[in-house]
């Protein structure tokens, strides 16, 4: 069984048997008319001049389209001018929708934030202890030839 309110819609479900005598009415039926929403913002009729604030955008999307596509292009941005920011001051916020996150009881949790893994923490002090004796890291690290060191240095001496 679908309630709604017009503000909201709520869904009940419910397994019980029932019986019902013949020629009980459970509902009715009743004729409706179709409702249109009514427009976010004024359309621009078709064919209607482009706003300024549009004629850049027209311009650059219309670059590799054919007579007819522009002129598509152009009656289907002026038709829907008004979802398009006119300047940079027009941007960004609304009170059409707000956005929350439901966590019932619980509290925020903020944790220190990690630099490294707490895993790999013993191993990171013993490399910097290991470097502040002046051993050196058991790593890998390739190394570079003499003859390649100076042809480095000839190139970036030109």
């Amino acid at each position: 069984m679908t309630i709604d309110s017009g503000a909201e819609r709520t869904i009940v479900q419910r397994r019980l048997a029932r019986n019902i005598p013949a020629g009980t009415a459970v509902g009715e039926c009743v004729e409706v008319q179709r409702a249109e929403a009514p427009p976010q913002g004024e359309r621009a009729a078709e064919g209607a001049p482009l706003p300024s604030f549009l004629e850049d955008l027209a311009t650059r999307s219309a670059v590799n389209l054919t007579e007819a596509q522009t002129e598509l292009v152009c009656d289907t941005l002026g038709r829907y001018a008004d979802v398009f920011s006119q300047s940079a001051s027009d941007l960004g916020r609304t009170s059409l929708v707000k956005h929350t996150i439901n966590t019932g009881t619980h509290a925020p949790v903020k944790s220190p934030p990690r630099r490294i893994a707490p895993a790999r923490r013993e191993e990171m002090q013993r490399a910097v202890n290991d470097l502040a004796t002046g051993r050196p890291p058991d790593v890998d690290l390739p190394t570079v030839t003499s003859g390649f060191a100076a042809a480095l240095q000839e190139r970036f001496a030109e």
